[in-house]
């Protein structure tokens, strides 16, 4: 049996609406499937040698919507790691921190905050004359040339990722609902971070923070395997075309197969296999290379029974397979 590590907290979503303890799984299910897309790759961005964390759910509450998730990975392969110096457990916790706060230095969720949109002037990583910057932070200056805030290097690398920042936009969205007025993170009955409704401007600026320079824009068609289900038109689904390369996330632009998902039409199952038309969009944003996936249309749908592939639930670790 393979020992895991893994740390376990809370978020919940309050508000006038949800003291029943009641929330819809529309609003829950994509916000919880970001949750946990957000944290696999923050994983392979800090730690790219190890394999992908995953996220569980654990229990809810009454009083408002409680949801206790547990974030895990394989002794095996972490118990070595060297984030942060430490093993594989503190660095699971670490990576909750940066994501989620409570270590006491600024988390990803609370340097979307404090940013509000605004574009970043300047990144200082070396201590200055006059002050010295804490052992892993760097200083970030907005554009007004003058506010600045000092956050972990972990927590910059991650802004930098449009997905990171879209994934944590998923995670407050059901904020947008009337009557669900804050989202919070727990960690040992202490709250690590909270965000309401005015905070959701933030979240919503997600565009590149640097100079962005469009390489190559390219369509074809090919067929995708189905790797895992986003069950939200916003959300990307993860494909992979077979052989050795990584699997990719693809957002569904084609409007036929959302309607046909609407009306009950088909149902879609990790292993299915989309015969599509595939854009890729390849892009320089300051030295970094990203790149985009769009599905512009679907042309068939194949089934494939042979996979073993339950219809999807909420569990984020929708990648893994039990032999």
């Amino acid at each position: 049996m393979t020992l895991m590590a893994e740390t376990s907290f809370g978020v919940k979503y309050e508000g006038p609406a949800l003291t029943d303890g009641r929330m819809a799984v529309r609003d829950l299910a994509p916000a919880l499937l970001a949750l946990g897309e957000l944290f696999t790759e923050a994983s392979t961005m800090l730690y790219p040698d190890r394999p992908p964390v995953a996220l569980d759910i654990h229990a809810t509450r009454r009083g408002s919507f409680d949801v206790d998730l547990i974030l895990k990975a394989a002794e095996g392969a972490w118990d070595a790691a060297e984030l942060f110096g430490s093993d594989g457990l503190s660095a699971l916790v670490n990576l909750k921190e940066i994501i989620l706060g409570g270590s006491g230095a600024v988390s990803l969720v609370e340097f979307i905050k404090w940013l509000r949109g605004r574009r970043i002037e300047s990144v200082e990583e070396a201590p200055t004359e006059k002050e010295e910057l804490e052992p892993g932070e760097v200083r970030v200056t907005v554009e007004d040339g003058k506010t600045s805030i000092e956050v972990p290097h972990e927590v910059l690398r991650l802004h930098k990722s449009i997905s990171v920042r879209s994934n944590a936009k998923e995670v407050v969205r059901p904020l947008e609902r009337e009557g669900v007025d804050r989202f919070k993170a727990t960690a040992d009955a202490e709250v690590t971070v909270t965000v309401g409704k005015e905070d959701l401007p933030a979240f919503n600026a997600i565009e590149p923070p640097g100079e962005e320079e469009e390489l190559q824009d390219t369509e074809r068609d090919t067929t995708v395997q189905i790797v895992a289900i986003a069950w939200n038109e916003d959300n990307k689904w993860r494909f992979s075309e077979g052989g050795a390369d990584a699997s990719f996330y693809a957002r569904i632009e084609d409007p036929a197969f959302w309607d046909g998902i609407d009306k009950g039409a088909e149902a879609f199952r990790k292993g299915d296999l989309l015969k599509c038309s595939l854009r890729t969009v390849q892009r320089k944003v300051d030295e970094r290379l990203e790149v985009e996936y769009q599905i512009v249309k679907v042309y068939d749908h194949i089934e494939v029974t042979q996979v073993r592939g339950e219809q999807l639930s909420i569990d984020s670790d929708a990648d893994t397979e039990t032999e």
